[in-house]
């Protein structure tokens, strides 16, 4: 049987969780057509222009960077160089929207744009030339501009609320905190895969728990992943008025958001764990 390329004797790891093997692996069109465990399968012979001898070398699915900013560097047109190091170590997805900070979705007519440009251009090393709000927009001009990587895209909590808010951090009364809640929603039904709150940095830190809880339960009612960068990593924060004698403040912190996760019931990851030694269990 003919494919377009072929993969021989390599030692493969599929992704499944079973034991490495070794196989060949036919590609045809741009997907993998056959794997052949050798040995096992004498009546599938692959022919290939294009073979590939695999011999001593391991041949698996692309990685996941799971925590990466790079989705601030793919609007821009030289991100396929930028972001090579990656390929060349075998990442091929990333997941963006980290520590709450994402370049989509944004308000409309933002009259903060000048304050979350600075965001951007931490970021990405250079200011963007920014041409979407919504979720869905983002995806289109990547996807007319071309992508070196797949991506997995969070809601950044704290780049949406800045560019709704700029820096009032009070509470939200019930007609913006439904304001924040659509353009939410929207970002999931057009393919966030989850929000990311950073509560180590502003406006994250500041956020009263209401609206913590209010967010926690808008993801539960999409089965959407909540990630967050806790409030404190160290037993002393700024980001607590209280003594860290009394309770340490990374112990609060974490302790805050599994009892948020466990109210709403929604799937929660914590991005940062820093280990301590002699802390109060």
């Amino acid at each position: 049987m003919q494919c377009d390329r072929l993969i021989k004797n390599g030692t493969i790891v599929d992704g499944t969780g079973r034991s490495s093997f070794k196989g060949d692996i036919a590609i045809k069109d741009g997907r993998i057509n056959a794997i052949t465990s050798l040995g096992n399968n004498p009546g599938d012979s692959w022919e290939s222009t294009q073979v590939i001898n695999a011999e001593n070398l391991t041949v698996c699915p692309g990685f996941i960077d799971i925590h990466s900013h790079s989705d601030f560097l793919l609007p821009l047109k030289e991100h396929p160089a930028r972001l090579a190091c990656l390929l060349e170590q075998g990442i091929t997805t990333i997941v963006g929207g980290n520590c709450g900070f994402s370049p989509a979705p944004l308000a409309e007519d933002s009259k903060y744009m000048g304050f979350v440009q600075r965001d951007f251009e931490f970021n990405s090393g250079r200011p963007l030339d920014i041409s979407w709000t919504s979720m869905g927009s983002f995806f289109s001009f990547l996807e007319e501009s071309g992508l070196s990587l797949n991506l997995a895209q969070l809601t950044g909590h704290g780049t949406l609320r800045k560019s709704l808010w700029g820096t009032d951090y009070s509470l939200p009364n019930q007609e913006k905190m439904r304001q924040m809640s659509q353009i939410i929603e929207e970002s999931f039904s057009e393919g966030a895969y989850g929000l990311f709150l950073g509560l180590g940095y502003e406006p994250g830190m500041y956020v009263a728990m209401k609206e913590l809880e209010e967010i926690a339960l808008l993801v539960k009612r999409h089965d959407r992943l909540l990630t967050v960068h806790i409030k404190a990593l160290a037993r002393a924060s700024s980001a607590y008025k209280s003594s860290f004698l009394v309770k340490p403040h990374n112990i609060r912190a974490i302790a805050e958001m599994i009892e948020i996760a466990r109210m709403m019931n929604c799937s929660s990851n914590e991005a940062y764990l820093r280990p301590e030694k002699n802390l109060p269990e």
